[in-house]
């Protein structure tokens, strides 16, 4: 997984990925069982990625579990899927 001469930001998106090719929510273990990086580092990844947006912990917490966000990047494409047409059509009917 953790290419040589990535550094500190490749080795966070390497984490990013992890956790986004569960697709689903993980367990903080699950992830440190198929992680490269030692316990603490694994942490301080998921805690940084998680104050900048791009992870998040479900909301209830019960089950600390953790997910990917969409990325600003996906955020176009995640819109552009909503189909808008019947809101169109009741504000053009309104009209």
């Amino acid at each position: 997984m953790s290419g040589s001469g990535d550094g500190t930001v490749g080795k966070a998106l390497e984490v990013l990925d992890q956790v986004a090719s569960y697709g689903r929510p993980v367990r903080f273990s699950e992830l440190l069982d198929a992680s490269p990086f030692p316990k603490a580092t694994l942490y301080r990844f998921v805690q940084t990625l998680t104050n900048q947006g791009m992870l998040s912990f479900d909301p209830d917490r019960v089950s600390d579990t953790i997910r990917s966000v969409p990325s600003r990047f996906e955020w176009p494409s995640a819109i552009a899927d909503v189909d808008a047409t019947p809101k169109a059509s009741a504000a053009t009917d309104a009209l």
